[in-house]
């Protein structure tokens, strides 16, 4: 939701730095970046109020740290995408999304009690991912899974950022008017 707020005010990808003849994986990462560390401060933040005023620590503290930095990073690269291409349209579109993840990943409520028919949004979405990740760091639990979900979260992240990049190529046309 923070990342939906934040691409209201600031528009991907970055004109100054397209109007600069910078590749588009840069104008791309650009764009991302400093949302992206926005994200990394809510999240120490979100853990160190989680740790010290309700007194819930990881089992992992490091490891959930990193996994949390990545999830940032990721939902905000995807928000990038989603606006870098569509506009106004993506915007609603990574609401849609994100709404369309809370149901499916299983994080209020065991993914398995959804209808049949979206079963397969848990496997294909990343959040059901973060959520298993982060459940696996905070008890204790399996480091295979908690692999499978980085490098899930990896791709997706991967995905965005070359999406972003290609939207800069995309929309680089400059017209004299």
């Amino acid at each position: 939701v923070g990342r939906c707020a934040l691409f209201r005010l600031a528009r991907p990808p970055p004109r100054r730095a397209m109007a600069a003849n910078q590749t588009p994986l840069r104008v791309a990462f650009g764009g991302w970046l400093t949302p992206a560390l926005v994200g990394v401060a809510q999240m120490a933040a979100l853990l160190a109020v989680v740790g010290l005023a309700v007194r819930i620590v990881p089992a992992n503290l490091p490891g959930t740290l990193l996994f949390l930095v990545l999830m940032s990073a990721t939902f905000v690269a995807i928000v990038h995408a989603l606006n870098a291409w569509l506009g106004a349209a993506g915007q609603f579109l990574g609401l849609v999304l994100m709404v369309l993840q809370l149901v499916t990943a299983g994080g209020t409520f065991p993914w398995q009690t959804i209808p049949q028919p979206l079963h397969w949004l848990h496997h294909v979405l990343p959040m059901g991912y973060a959520v298993d990740g982060l459940r696996q760091l905070m008890y204790g639990g399996l480091s295979t899974l908690v692999l499978r979900d980085v490098l899930v979260l990896l791709a997706w992240l991967a995905v965005a950022l070359l999406a972003t990049s290609r939207a800069a190529r995309a929309q680089r046309t400059w017209t004299v008017q």
